[in-house]
């Protein structure tokens, strides 16, 4: 199924539902490699953009006795969070909020783990909205900024299309590491070995 371009930025209705699974499915592995370079320990997580709730499944998994907190501006998107996630909720290990990453409910340096999977390059204002991010990131605590594709010298014109067919707003490294630093991070670009996925990991001392 093509689905409309838009979709991709705020899955609502039935074919966002259904493009929620499809993402589940497809970006599986990449959280799958994200989520094993990250650091162990994580009690509090912030998952924002959690679309299908996939990431939030898979993070609870990896940090046994963590609690989950997932974000999305589609209410569609949190419902769908909160049903595949029905029993971390029930335990209270899990709850997800509809919320804006311009305008989050959280004060500074509450979380161990904030993570952004497929979804920084559709923030309203990626670079401040990247800084606002890390603010939430406790002392010793890590972000992670992870996509499968970035902007990288020879593939400009790929840039220019995800831009103009899906409004994506995709950052260089430096940028995004920029970013992190410029509110007192430890930055670097974790590479995979196919060379697009990239996971942008900062830690807070």
């Amino acid at each position: 199924m093509d689905f409309d371009p838009s979709l991709y930025r705020k899955p609502d209705g039935e074919d966002g539902r259904e493009l929620m699974e499809h993402m589940n499915a497809h970006h599986r592995p990449l959280m799958v490699w994200a989520i094993g370079e990250l650091p162990p320990g994580r009690g509090r997580i912030l998952d924002i953009g959690c679309g299908g709730g996939l990431s939030l499944e898979l993070l609870a998994g990896a940090y046994e006795g963590s609690h989950v907190t997932g974000i999305d501006h589609s209410a569609d998107a949190v419902e769908v969070s909160l049903a595949r996630n029905a029993p971390l909720v029930e335990a209270g290990r899990c709850d997800v909020l509809a919320a804006s990453v311009s305008d989050m409910p959280f004060t500074e340096r509450s979380f161990d783990l904030v993570t952004a999977f497929e979804t920084y390059f559709f923030w309203p204002e990626p670079t401040e909205d990247i800084r606002k991010a890390c603010r939430l990131v406790a002392p010793g605590g890590v972000i992670a900024v992870v996509s499968e594709v970035r902007a990288k010298p020879g593939n400009e014109d790929a840039v220019l299309e995800y831009e103009s067919v899906y409004g994506m707003r995709l950052l260089t490294d430096g940028e995004v590491l920029g970013a992190m630093r410029s509110e007192g991070l430890e930055a670097r670009a974790l590479h995979h070995g196919n060379g697009d996925w990239v996971t942008y990991l900062g830690r807070r001392p």
